[in-house]
């Protein structure tokens, strides 16, 4: 549980053993939803959003708060294959589905290997929807 004047950011908390599960959410007009924070340190991090309605997937860097991957982000092209992990960033190795403009649409992001900083995703959609987000990693190694 939290303490007084703190709060659960995201849907999704990694702890230290991997996890893998389903959380759904709600999406409230042109408000971002914090759907999952990873730590530095764990390690192949999966997540697969679906929504109602078009929206945008976007990976954070809790450090600096700039948006790492997703619609108009530092690397917002997707990589042509699943098992391509196109996208280098601090190190990491990233696969990006792509923005998604249908609805209901699916978006998603996959980091090969261990994360070097502390990762958020955040959701954000012009209109009130409802979604929900796969996801899985494995164990956290310091």
């Amino acid at each position: 549980p939290c303490a007084t004047g703190e709060y659960q950011r995201a849907a999704v908390l990694a702890g230290c053993a991997g996890d893998s599960g389903s959380v759904s959410f709600a999406l409230h007009r042109d408000q971002p939803a914090y759907v999952a924070s990873f730590p530095a340190g764990a390690s192949d991090v999966r997540i697969s959003v679906s929504v109602d309605a078009s929206f945008d997937l976007k990976l954070m860097d809790d450090l600096t708060g700039t948006c790492l991957i997703g619609k108009n982000c530092a690397n917002s092209t997707a990589c042509p294959l699943e098992s391509s992990y196109c996208i280098t960033v601090h190190g990491m190795r990233f696969y990006f589905s792509g923005d998604d403009a249908s609805a209901p649409a699916v978006e998603m992001v996959a980091v090969q290997g261990q994360l070097s900083r502390p990762l958020s995703f955040i959701v954000w959609a012009a209109v009130a929807a409802t979604g929900t987000a796969n996801y899985s990693y494995g164990v956290h190694s310091p």
